[in-house]
């Protein structure tokens, strides 16, 4: 079932105006509505809503008329609705045979086969989503979808608290999942932040420690060092001492050594014990032998008495030497300083152990970098990656999973259409990144479907000035090979290529068959 005519008085722009019959004959397929702007072309597209459903108010009254009126041939109907100043509303349908029918609107709905007003597919504008800079909610405004309290089970609470579920679903996955404002997108934005700060403090770290080796090492190293270094410069200590009194000792030692070797010198310029006690007794016997001549011998004896003397004192002598000589060798083993250290070879050992210390000081601090690095900022790192990465997979279930589920529930007549955020996807393609005529042929095929076994096959597109050549013409044949008929609008300009069947509007709401004469230049 098709329009076969308009008539209109007193609705908007128009006194009068009468579309179908000679004047302006209307096609059953491409029925184009041209004319210069603010001529009229739109208000007879909203002419066809308004008189078949309705969609009459005051407003649409022509300035100074008390009453409109809109007439619609449908074939074997015509339709005559009406609405006055005071917002009355009048209806009327009458059939071929001249019957009228009392039920109205739902006959009129019976007729045209679509009673959901929702989804009366010959109202949807297919270029309306090629125009629109928002399609993504274009598409949700024009097909509710239903989100319920079990699809966001696996959603975390401090998301879904307080949530309204009466919203549109495809509202609540935008007010979760925007890229820009969506709950949890942020949450997301700010754990991968603080994912991102903890993992250049984890690699300025272990930068900062490149090439340590955790594994080997000791963590006892610096106390041990510390201890063998106290040991050695101990012993330094005690050697310096040693040596400080060896260099006080040292005159009486060379005092003591001079006596020794003079009393040495001397014990051994004296006379032995040995040959003392030989000549001794030479003497005795000699004293023996003299004294019985000692008259004669007196003066000998004397001198041998002398000699005797000299002899018990050299005795004396050599034994208070050799007392003086035991006493001062006692004392100099005493003061002697036996296996005296190396002082060089300590203080070598002391500058190896201490260059150890500082190196085991330095892999010290490393390791404290390294278990800061791997036992705290690296679990830190991974909690919130994958806190952000739990997000990402949530994220990715309500703009793809949950999206496509909504789309297929809502039965929003594209095959594998999803709604993410403010994007429209088939498939995996973009909607954004479609030409004008995929989007073209998207949107006819969806009102095609919408249209599914109507009688009603009406189709009204504003605009189509702003399509180019190639999706108009996709638009001239779809409306051909679906025998669907087209109302559309189009600005036209001097010199411009007029199709073929085109009806323009002209001044005073007349619309003809015939192309304008050109303008006259002034």
């Amino acid at each position: 079932m098709k329009i076969t005519g308009i008539q209109l008085k007193n609705f908007l722009i128009f006194k009068e105006l009468k579309l179908g019959g000679d004047g302006a004959p209307l096609s059953p397929h491409m029925n184009l509505l041209m004319g210069k702007n603010k001529k009229g072309k739109t208000d007879v597209l909203k002419s066809i809503p308004a008189g078949l459903f309705g969609n009459l108010d005051p407003s649409m009254i022509r300035t100074g008329e008390e009453k409109s009126e809109i007439i619609i041939d449908l074939e074997a109907y015509k339709i005559r609705r009406t609405i006055t100043q005071k917002g009355t509303k009048g209806l009327k349908v009458t059939s071929a045979d001249g019957s009228v029918n009392t039920t109205l609107q739902t006959y009129i709905d019976s007729l045209i086969g679509i009673a959901d007003k929702g989804k009366r597919g010959f109202l949807f504008n297919p270029i309306a989503l090629v125009l629109s800079d928002d399609k993504a909610k274009y598409l949700r405004d024009l097909f509710k979808t239903t989100m319920k309290p079990e699809d966001l089970k696996d959603v975390s609470d401090e998301f879904t608290d307080g949530i309204d579920y009466t919203m549109d679903g495809m509202d609540l996955i935008n007010l979760l999942a925007n890229e820009k404002t969506g709950l949890i997108y942020r949450k997301r934005a700010e754990l991968n932040k603080i994912a991102e700060q903890k993992l250049a403090l984890l690699t300025g770290k272990l930068e900062a420690i490149k090439g340590f080796d955790a594994n080997a090492y000791q963590p006892g190293a610096v106390e041990e060092l510390s201890r063998q270094i106290g040991v050695l410069r101990q012993e330094i200590s005690n050697a310096e001492t040693l040596q400080e009194q060896e260099k006080k000792n040292k005159p009486l030692r060379e005092d003591l050594e001079k006596k020794i070797a003079s009393a040495e010198a001397l014990l051994n310029a004296l006379k032995g014990d040995r040959e003392i006690a030989d000549e001794r007794v030479t003497l005795t016997t000699e004293i023996d032998d003299i004294r019985g001549q000692i008259s004669e011998l007196q003066k000998k004896l004397e001198g041998k008495e002398t000699a005797l003397k000299v002899l018990d004192d050299t005795k004396k002598q050599r034994r208070d030497l050799e007392d003086s000589l035991k006493n001062w060798r006692e004392t100099l083993e005493a003061i002697k300083i036996k296996d005296m250290p190396n002082i060089e070879e300590l203080n070598t050992h002391l500058h190896a152990k201490e260059a150890e210390h500082e190196t085991a000081l330095a892999d010290e601090a490393k390791y404290d970098i390294w278990l800061e690095a791997e036992q705290d900022i690296r679990p830190e790192y991974e909690k919130k990656k994958a806190e952000a990465d739990k997000l990402t997979d949530t994220l990715k279930y309500l703009r793809k999973d949950l999206a496509t589920r909504l789309t297929k529930e809502a039965n929003i007549p594209i095959d594998n259409l999803r709604i993410e955020g403010n994007t429209v996807w088939v498939g995996d393609i973009s909607v954004d990144n479609m030409s004008t005529s995929e989007q073209m042929m998207m949107g006819l095929d969806m009102t095609k479907r919408l249209n599914a076994g109507a009688p009603f096959q009406v189709l009204i597109c504003d605009r189509v000035e702003s399509l180019d050549d190639e999706s108009f013409g996709v638009l001239q044949r779809w409306v051909i090979e679906n025998d669907v008929q087209l109302f559309a609008t189009s600005v036209y300009h001097e010199g411009q290529k007029v199709p073929e069947g085109s009806l323009f509007v002209g001044d005073g709401g007349s619309v003809t068959a015939t192309k304008p004469e050109p303008e006259k230049a002034a």
